[in-house]
């Protein structure tokens, strides 16, 4: 009978949710709030899946049948991309995880590895899966999509692990990701720091992987080539907006330790996400305005506005617990995308009440 090996990580694993359970029972109101507006978003969620399924379903043939090979060559970059992504990510965890210098078993450490990396494909195989099954696909299309994706991941991990064996690069080479053209020499400010980490959004290895939106473009006028170097912009700013704001639960966490109070830095990390949520809602809503559908473009600028205004909300009030802030995000625009639904004219009202409440939160 083979030996069983201890696994501390399954075992604190099963001691975090048996906290969460207890932590549950002790609130049973709140615990059966959350729980029935967490059914009442997936619901909604759900309905409008179902509103735009035709056209999903659509989209998903013309991919399939026109742009077949350039959907799997995107596919099978992406999945690159993801694995070295996750192979460095988990190179840095194995640093600085607590259990790293313990004397864990060969088979143990694995198996951990093995699920961390199932954890990050296993999402994208089941729902690429589905929607091809829905699409109705063929069994050829779903073996080709699950084979490219796990061999593009697998590849991407075999990228990661030679980039740590390699020896180190030249200075003028390191991290080109990294480069940015704002790195000025002024005083250092949380606000340099921003422009230095968006500017990054466009060094040439963050925008190289977004010229993959050319292989999209069908084969017509020249213009559609403009729609996808467009596409390709409004990309690149929003990356850009996204490590701005990205700073601040960094900066949360070094200035922690300073006794510095949050309130002598946060003001002076606010104008470069406001600066590049404004540009972010202007240049998504130029298309529209160019068109001559004044009035849409002004909604559709105003509703960018109000989600990356939401999101930097999110950010600043859960800038101590960085890792609740993507589903803090995605519960604020869940309630507004709600209220927008089932009464229009009460979701600025809503907006402002969100946001009110999270500066509340942040500056507590």
């Amino acid at each position: 009978m083979p030996a069983r090996h201890y696994d501390p990580y399954l075992a604190q694993s099963s001691a975090e949710w048996r906290q969460r359970a207890r932590d549950w029972s002790r609130r049973p109101a709140e615990t059966a709030l959350v729980f029935v507006a967490g059914l009442a978003m997936l619901a909604v969620a759900l309905a409008m899946l179902l509103g735009q399924w035709p056209r999903i379903v659509a989209m998903l043939q013309l991919l399939r049948d026109e742009h077949g090979v350039a959907s799997l060559l995107m596919l099978f970059l992406f999945a690159i991309g993801t694995g070295r992504n996750a192979g460095r990510r988990r190179a840095v965890e194995r640093q600085r995880d607590w259990l790293a210098s313990q004397p864990l078993a060969a088979p143990v450490r694995s198996a951990v590895t093995l699920r961390w990396h199932l954890r990050l494909v296993f999402p994208t195989l089941l729902v690429g899966s589905v929607l091809l099954v829905l699409a109705n696909s063929s069994g050829l299309a779903l073996l080709l999509f699950g084979l490219v994706l796990s061999s593009g991941y697998a590849a991407g991990l075999l990228l990661s692990r030679r980039d740590r064996l390699s020896p180190s690069k030249p200075i003028g080479r390191q991290d080109r990701a990294r480069q940015s053209p704002f790195a000025g020499s002024g005083s250092p400010t949380i606000s340099a720091w921003q422009w230095i980490e968006s500017g990054g959004a466009l060094a040439p290895a963050r925008v190289a992987p977004l010229a993959l939106l050319l292989l999209t473009v069908p084969s017509g006028p020249w213009t559609l080539l403009l729609v996808a170097l467009y596409a390709m912009a409004l990309l690149a700013l929003g990356n850009s907006y996204l490590r701005a704001v990205a700073v601040l639960p960094l900066a949360e966490a070094w200035l922690r330790a300073q006794c510095l109070p949050s309130r002598r830095w946060l003001a002076g990390a606010l104008p470069v996400p406001l600066v590049l949520s404004l540009a972010l809602a202007v240049f998504a809503a130029l298309p529209l305005l160019w068109t001559g559908h004044a009035l849409t473009a002004l909604l559709a600028a105003s509703g960018v506005l109000a989600v990356a205004l939401l999101h930097l909300a999110v950010t600043l009030a859960w800038r101590r617990q960085p890792r609740r802030i993507p589903l803090q995000a995605a519960i604020q625009w869940m309630i507004l995308l709600l209220v927008l639904q089932v009464m229009p004219p009460v979701a600025p009202l809503c907006w402002a009440i969100q946001i009110t409440l999270l500066a509340r939160r942040a500056w507590s």
